[in-house]
């Protein structure tokens, strides 16, 4: 399966900009995602919790809460802005 990325940035932006705003954290219990230090939005469940007995639910909320609307937004900004520098780059010389 390919994927077209300038459609993913597109659902990521849209999605991004409907979302929670930030900041989004992790709570103390180290499974719950929170906005403004206090708006739940995920938990990952005990069993869930259980299964991942190597410890690894923590991380997984970590990259999770890292995976926040401001930091998709940055992304795909920057994304477009280098699509746009190579565009530029592909022009021949006569046609700039």
């Amino acid at each position: 399966m390919t994927t077209d990325i300038t459609e993913l940035a597109q659902s990521l932006k849209a999605a991004a900009e409907k979302a929670t705003p930030g900041p989004w954290g992790v709570a103390r219990d180290g499974k719950t995602l929170v906005s403004n230090q206090s708006h739940p939005i995920a938990t990952v469940s005990d069993a869930m919790h259980r299964m991942l007995a190597d410890g690894s639910t923590g991380k997984d909320a970590e990259f999770i809460a890292l995976a926040n609307p401001a930091n998709i937004l940055a992304l795909v900004e920057a994304l477009e802005k280098a699509q746009q520098h190579i565009a530029r780059q592909e022009v021949p010389d006569g046609q700039r």
